[in-house]
């Protein structure tokens, strides 16, 4: 397809045309994060969520069969004393 004004190519449907403007105005809304309460941006949520004190994960050997479940805070600690991490 082409543009009827200037013969240029139109973008498919199957890959339509990015709108950075749109793209910047909504990574700039507010955002609250569930877990800690942290306000930060929509462009920031995914950096903060891999940081986020308050989201709950699983021990890095939970593949091995270790159970644990808590806090980031709390995963550090767990990991140095789990014996599924030791045997790894």
């Amino acid at each position: 397809r082409t543009c009827p004004t200037c013969r240029g190519a139109l973008p498919s449907a199957e890959a339509p045309e990015r709108n950075r403007f749109a793209e910047r105005m909504i990574a700039a809304l507010p955002y609250v994060c569930e877990h800690c309460g942290a306000a930060t941006t929509r462009g920031e949520r995914t950096a903060h969520e891999v940081e986020c004190p308050g989201r709950p994960r699983v021990c890095v050997a939970a593949w091995a069969g270790c159970g644990w479940t808590g806090l980031r805070a709390g995963q550090p600690e767990h990991e140095a004393a789990c014996v599924y991490v030791s045997e790894v």
